[in-house]
């Protein structure tokens, strides 16, 4: 199975933190890993971790098979390093705007874009619910913008 074709440059660079993570899997998740570097990283990311996939994108550009990817996915989601709504194909990948920021504070323009991002998604995705959940706990000067849906989704 060969990869699709992608521009050089369409891949991001993987933030030192990254391999940090990738350290702690050990040798039997190699395709964990992949996955894992693939969300990081992938033309289809977003900087703020919450953004569509397919499960078909991961393993054509991953070089697996669906059910490798799928088992990928799952042991991720077991780590707790994603959410996976599969339904919606949509993922949010645990702490990927520390890593591609490099810094723990926003500023407003990274703010203003996460917000603009996430204000498109559904708000019944688990994805979704937990991205706002987490950077609201994380980020104070976001957690206006998510004020009255982090209690509506905790309480769910």
């Amino acid at each position: 199975m060969t990869p699709p074709k992608v521009q050089k440059g369409t891949y991001r660079m993987a933030h030192t933190n990254f391999w940090k993570v990738i350290r702690k899997f050990g040798k039997d998740a190699h395709q964990e890993a992949l996955v894992m570097l693939h969300l990081e990283t992938g033309p289809l990311a977003h900087y703020s971790g919450l953004y569509q996939i397919s499960i078909h994108d991961i393993a054509a550009y991953c070089c697996m098979s669906l059910k490798d990817a799928e088992n990928a996915i799952h042991g991720l989601s077991n780590r707790g390093l994603i959410v996976w709504d599969e339904t919606r194909q949509l993922v949010y990948v645990r702490k990927m705007a520390y890593r591609q920021l490099g810094r723990n504070e926003l500023n407003a323009k990274d703010i203003t874009g996460i917000c603009y991002h996430a204000e498109r998604m559904p708000e019944d995705s688990r994805a979704v619910q937990a991205f706002v959940i987490d950077y609201s706990k994380a980020y104070q000067d976001i957690e206006d913008f998510f004020i009255g849906r982090v209690e509506l989704y905790e309480a769910s």
